[in-house]
């Protein structure tokens, strides 16, 4: 029997959707232990994904503003409690932040980009994607450890929610070095990807700007929204609104069509839980491929030509 912790992600005082896939990726390797799930700092209504036994809360005035040292702290304080064999964090902003954090406080091994996990015997085994998914390799540690999991690589799990129970713990969130200033929200101009339930994303393998509007005859006739990947934002060819991935927005739209878009584990983060994932690129081994349920090796101008030609028809 393996123990599992479940360090949940809150941003904006609500948890956030990959609790449930952690969840299911906990109860793969549990067997009949426990899994519990950890919520650091106020979160308003905050409810455990499905799959997990218990949800614990660590709240204090001094977490009512995210301070990564004092949320280690309190992570740290939860791991002494709980005592897990492992505990899975996803692969965010929130989670590589906090996971490695604990791994330096209490001395732990930690396993990252994992899109699989199994405990054989006194180890972890994890199947990671280093190298912007470009490789695969089987990676082992001694339990305990700490795993980061890959959003997207294990599908959310189901079922009722549980009860919370307040960690109360001795807590020195003290002199961290670290002063919230001021919080500024990013600017919008009404773009919410969030909603769209079509999206055309397009990536580095557009070529340029003026290029994006090759896509417009075909965003209209599916009535889908235009997205771009990080390094089409970094390049100005689309404004931060308009990103998907770790760093943008995260996206689960019925139908996500990329173009160019060579799928780093960061915007893979972003889209892979889309219920159709079709993936246009002219490298046979671009990781969006993995994640893809439909995979076009070609020039992606060519594709959508035939694409549009084929709706005209219908």
């Amino acid at each position: 029997m393996v123990n599992v912790l479940i360090l949940a992600d809150v941003l904006g005082g609500s948890v956030q959707p990959i609790g449930a896939e952690l969840a299911t990726a906990a109860r793969g390797i549990a067997g009949g232990g426990r899994v519990d799930a950890l919520v650091i700092g106020h979160a308003a209504g905050a409810e455990a994904g499905p799959g997990v036994d218990r949800l614990l809360t660590i709240d204090s005035p001094d977490l009512a503003v995210y301070d990564p040292v004092a949320f280690a702290r309190a992570l740290a304080a939860a791991f002494d409690a709980v005592k897990p064999d492992v505990v899975l964090v996803g692969y965010t902003s929130f989670g590589l932040d906090l996971g490695p954090a604990l791994a330096g406080l209490r001395n732990l091994p930690v396993i990252g980009y994992s899109r699989g996990i199994d405990v054989v015997g006194d180890k972890v085994q994890a199947t990671t994607a280093p190298y912007a998914g470009r490789i695969e390799a089987t990676v082992s540690a001694q339990l305990p450890a700490v795993v980061s999991v890959m959003p997207g690589a294990f599908a959310a799990a189901e079922g009722e929610a549980v009860a919370v129970e307040a960690l109360l713990l001795p807590l020195d969130l003290s002199d961290t070095g670290i002063q919230n200033i001021q919080q500024i929200e990013p600017a919008s101009t009404g773009v919410d990807l969030t909603i769209a339930e079509r999206i055309v994303c397009v990536g580095r393998g557009i070529g340029d700007a003026d290029s994006i509007s090759v896509t417009d005859d075909l965003r209209s006739a599916l009535a889908a929204e235009l997205a771009g990947s990080r390094p089409v934002i970094d390049a100005g060819w689309l404004p931060k609104e308009r990103q998907v991935g770790k760093s943008g927005t995260r996206v689960k739209p019925k139908l996500y069509l990329s173009l160019g878009v060579s799928g780093a584990p960061e915007h893979l983060e972003g889209m892979s839980g889309a219920d159709l994932i079709v993936a246009v690129n002219t490298d046979p081994k671009a990781p969006i491929f993995e994640v893809a349920h439909y995979g076009v090796v070609c020039d992606l101008f060519d594709f959508v030509e035939a694409l549009e030609t084929r709706l005209a028809d219908t």
